[in-house]
């Protein structure tokens, strides 16, 4: 379940974009249309994000559903750069992500559990 999502109407964003594009710059957000169409207004930082979150958490479940290896060791299959990590950045980097992918379904946007995946690959590409 996400947070309650702000919505505004067509005719706010026509008075105010300002104001829409603010709330948008935060998280997405509703537009309705008085035809009752809706669309969701959101940055395109967070739109090219939102992909990058659905495999990150398919990689999760994959890795948490094996019982023969670490969730680290099975996740490293499915991110070869985690590999360059010693274990206990290892298992600290896939912890962080775990938790960071809890905020990011809790909040209804991306870019935490996404910017907290490239801060681990820049940690890596760093050590190797």
């Amino acid at each position: 379940m996400t947070k309650t999502q702000m919505s505004f109407q067509v005719s706010q964003l026509n008075r105010n974009p300002a104001k829409v594009f603010e709330a948008a710059g935060k998280s997405p957000i509703l537009i309705s249309h008085r035809n009752g169409m809706q669309a969701v207004l959101m940055t395109k930082k967070e739109y090219e994000a939102q992909p990058v979150l659905n495999l990150l958490l398919a990689s999760l479940i994959r890795a948490c559903s094996s019982t023969e290896v670490s969730v680290a060791d099975q996740l490293a299959v499915e991110l070869p750069w985690l590999t360059k990590l010693n274990d206990e950045e290892k298992t600290r980097c896939v912890s962080e992500l775990i938790s960071f992918s809890k905020v990011s379904l809790s909040l209804g946007v991306a870019l935490p559990a996404v910017e907290k995946l490239n801060q681990c690959k820049a940690l890596a590409n760093k050590t190797a």
